[in-house]
């Protein structure tokens, strides 16, 4: 019998804050800068079955298969990967500045916006700047947007732990209809909860995920402006991802900000951990995610990453529709010159988030066998780990990966105890260069093989 005390005692909580609603608790930040439910774990109450229903780690035969296709199934072709899919663009925004002050091709805030100005929603459910720190250590949380401003003001990429919790109370007290906003884990959480509360589909007519390579806990953020030179106690608030004719698309330059309003821009690659997909600070639960683009969401958005678009320097997005409703908006606009969209395969949709794919699959199954040897409990996934062949090469550099994540949430957390930086910068350097030589030459190795076979 799998239960909530196995999921946060393994590590395998994403924070949603689900059954933290669902009993009337709160959500707590723990010391390495995650959510986790402000429960008792031996409680009777998480046993009921309402509760661990509504967790994303248990009841795997409600996975995200069997929510897709309870939503989308009758309608659109299935891929093991993408999940159920109408159509899938490239795509970026023409009018305004949408393009130019949000992520990538700014296709995620415009669609927004038109929902808003369809009527079609009365507001936004999506991660914007905490606006009361001095008890809140987080620097993001879900808030609700009702105008176009409000919306805008929520730009940008997020790559900071939330949970839903203090959302789903306010929906209580609100009759209105909102678009929600979300990595695939948060999109799955939440369409648990409308099997749960059935007044949430009328709430929440229209789910829309972001891409997710995984997330990052609060650390992260600190130990970036730390490597920026503001303490811990002095970051005020982080951008993580600034656009500039001079900045490469690719490039993850974040700004930091102190208490005195001082600004500091910074290539997060040339901090240590801050390279993104070396999984510093990742939140343990994403080690076990097999869902990279939300396949419960009737749209995702992300990083459109193809060899064509790599001049592309204010950004190009990949969008995936299961929607008629959303898909119609997206090629209308496209009519009248909104915004700019071109059909593009499935094969190139995948080539665009191979790595995040490969991580989830392949690096998972790695990862899960691991466990099973050890006899320890993970949530059951939709990969198929039995009898696992993998070269060597891509076996260290994911249990590299898997190390860094560890010894990142330990050691920096002991740096913030010691208020000694180079406590945390020492220990995870061996790992992320070792990490990033076996990288370049497993690409090398690629680029050599396919060179012989031309």
């Amino acid at each position: 019998m799998s239960s909530i005390k196995q999921v946060i005692e393994g590590g395998f909580c994403v924070g949603c804050g689900n059954c933290a609603y669902l009993l009337n608790h709160a959500m707590k930040v723990n010391e390495y800068g995650e959510y986790i439910p402000d429960i008792d774990l031996n409680s009777i109450e998480l046993e009921s079955e309402q509760i661990t229903k509504s967790c994303p780690s248990l009841h795997p035969e409600i996975n995200e298969n069997f929510i897709a296709k309870s939503i989308y199934g009758k309608k659109y072709t299935h891929d093991n990967e993408i999940g159920y899919f109408k159509n899938m663009y490239a795509a970026h925004v023409n009018e305004n500045s949408y393009r130019e002050k949000g992520s990538s091709g700014g296709i995620g805030t415009w669609i927004l916006v038109e929902l808003l100005k369809k009527k079609m929603v009365d507001g936004v459910i999506h991660v914007k700047k905490t606006l009361n720190k001095k008890n809140n250590p987080a620097f993001y949380e879900y808030a609700i947007s009702k105008d176009i401003s409000a919306i805008k003001d929520g730009s940008q990429s997020r790559y900071h732990v939330v949970e839903m919790s203090n959302i789903l109370k306010l929906l209580e007290k609100d009759e209105g209809k909102f678009v929600f906003v979300g990595v695939p884990c948060m999109c799955k959480s939440l369409r648990r909860m409308q099997m749960i509360d059935e007044r949430l589909n009328k709430k929440i007519p229209f789910v829309i995920s972001l891409i997710c390579g995984h997330l990052k806990s609060i650390n992260w953020s600190l130990s970036l402006g730390w490597g920026a030179g503001i303490s811990p106690n002095n970051l005020k608030s982080i951008d993580y991802r600034t656009k500039s004719k001079n900045i490469n698309p690719r490039s993850y330059v974040f700004k930091a900000t102190d208490t005195l309003d001082k600004n500091i821009f910074k290539d997060s690659k040339k901090i240590t951990g801050g390279r993104f997909n070396a999984g510093a600070m990742m939140l343990p639960a994403c080690n076990y995610c097999d869902d990279v683009v939300g396949e419960t969401s009737d749209l995702t958005i992300g990083d459109a990453w193809l060899p064509k678009f790599i001049n592309e320097t204010r950004g190009k997005n990949l969008l995936i529709t299961r929607s008629e409703v959303l898909d119609d908006i997206i090629n209308n606009a496209n009519d009248n010159g909104q915004i700019f969209i071109e059909k593009i395969k499935l094969e190139d949709a995948k080539y665009a988030q191979r790595g995040c794919l490969r991580q989830r699959n392949e690096g998972l199954k790695l990862r899960l066998s691991i466990l099973d040897k050890k006899k320890f409990w993970a949530p059951i996934k939709r990969v198929d780990y039995r009898n696992l062949k993998m070269n060597i090469l891509r076996k260290i550099i994911y249990l590299t990966r898997y190390k860094i994540t560890e010894v990142s949430r330990i050691s920096f957390y002991n740096a913030i105890k010691e208020n000694n930086y180079n406590h945390y910068s020492k220990k995870l350097r061996i790992l992320t260069v070792k990490l990033r030589f076996f990288e370049l030459l497993s690409l090398l190795i690629t680029k050599l093989m396919f060179n012989f076979k031309k």
